[in-house]
């Protein structure tokens, strides 16, 4: 797996009281951002958190990443799922200056009964963030700090 852009890791966990078997995952992204699911992992060798992608990125995910599908999700089990933005079109390129986000808050769940879900959750979102004073202030404000 070679390139560049950002990786992230997203824990995911099963509320409900039997074991889950997703058997293909789709995230939804924001228009112009390509990225894809890597594989899942238990992190006990690491795991990127959300960091461009360089070099030690790509040594990372060659010894943390324990699998892609199908990922077995036992109750209360909280795997972490890894992901790939790979690309950002001009569009999208545009909106990361102007509100210093793009990536994507959704993704599409296929089950190995053929049910799908689309999972969401205010607390995650794969994202690349401008480095920049003034994205650094939105940041700030927004978050209050």
């Amino acid at each position: 797996m070679m390139g560049k852009g950002a990786v992230a890791t997203i824990r995911i966990t099963n509320l409900g009281t039997k074991t889950q078997r997703i058997i293909s995952i789709e995230p939804q992204s924001d228009p112009g951002v390509t990225l894809q699911y890597v594989g899942h992992s238990s992190c006990k060798n690491g795991c990127p958190g959300a960091e461009m992608y360089t070099l030690d990125t790509s040594r990372m995910l060659a010894r943390t990443i324990e699998g892609k599908y199908p990922i077995i999700v036992a109750p209360q089990a909280t795997p972490n799922l890894i992901f790939w933005i790979t690309g950002v079109n001009a569009a999208a390129s545009t909106t990361l200056r102007r509100t210093c986000y793009v990536g994507f808050k959704s993704m599409l769940v296929t089950f190995d009964d053929g049910s799908t879900a689309l999972m969401t959750a205010p607390s995650y979102e794969v994202s690349i963030h401008l480095q920049s004073s003034s994205c650094i202030s939105a940041e700030v404000k927004a978050h209050g700090a």
